[in-house]
């Protein structure tokens, strides 16, 4: 079917306007009987080397797996060309069929204005949207952000006071005959009262880490003189009945024998 017919069943620069128009507000539009396009948002992204922050985006695809009618370019069709919804309905019905044969013989078929429509299979139709369209109006003008790490570390800096007020506001700000508080320029000390690390602090710490080393040293020196000397006593105490045991511990048999002939 050659451009002219199409024309004649609709005007396909309205068809592009009224996609357009139901697009950048809904994120799905129907082609009763065919498909619908689906918007997708796409969250902000980093690069692979982390120096480009790309923005939010959006994508709009094809489904045919979606071809139920949400009548929203019926009623939209309608209220432009000011006929009933019923009316409306058949006109689009009719466009849809030959649209169903001029993919199924082409293979694509072009939206002025939005992009093309490709036919794979009856299960399969893709659409590719022209360059720099899009339909997610939040998005218009964000651009990749080249972004890099900090070369040097940052101080950290001991902000205090209230805010300074501009004297003399510039003639361009809005309210310029009142004092407007500007919280980038906080009034700051001395360079004394930045956070800077304590040089005596690593030796205090190193010399109570000694400390309680000697402490330990000195407590077990205690307790094993105090064991010792409850042990000697014990032993002085009990002599005569722990000689027969002392001396199979010091002494052998004869040694032994010696003894008793000594005694």
């Amino acid at each position: 079917m050659s451009e002219a017919a199409f024309q004649q069943i609709m005007d396909l620069n309205l068809l592009s306007k009224l996609l357009t128009d139901l697009l950048n507000t809904s994120q799905r539009v129907s082609l009763p009987g065919l498909g619908s396009f689906v918007s997708e948002e796409i969250p902000a992204t980093i690069s692979s080397y982390g120096t480009i922050l790309n923005p939010p985006s959006a994508r709009t695809l094809f489904k045919t797996s979606e071809s139920w009618n949400d009548e929203l370019l019926e009623r939209a069709y309608a209220e432009h060309e000011k006929i009933s919804h019923s009316i409306a309905k058949e006109e689009i019905s009719e466009f849809i069929q030959q649209l169903k044969r001029r993919l199924s013989q082409d293979r694509t078929f072009s939206i002025p204005g939005v992009g093309d429509l490709k036919y794979i299979s009856e299960a399969e139709i893709i659409f590719e949207a022209l360059e720099g369209v899009t339909f997610w109006p939040e998005s218009t003008g964000l651009e990749p952000l080249n972004i890099k790490p900090l070369a040097v570390r940052g101080e950290i800096e001991n902000l205090s006071g209230k805010p300074d007020f501009v004297k003399e506001p510039s003639k361009y700000m809005r309210g310029a005959d009142k004092k407007v508080p500007t919280y980038t320029s906080y009034s700051r000390r001395e360079s004394s009262n930045r956070v800077t690390p304590d040089s005596s602090a690593p030796a205090s710490i190193n010399g109570r880490s000694a400390g309680l080393s000697l402490l330990k040293f000195l407590l077990r020196v205690v307790i094993i003189a105090l064991v010792l000397s409850i042990v000697a006593a014990a032993i002085y105490i009990f002599r005569d009945d722990l000689r027969p045991l002392l001396e199979k511990i010091l002494y052998n048999g004869e040694e032994r024998e010696l003894l008793k002939y000594l005694k």
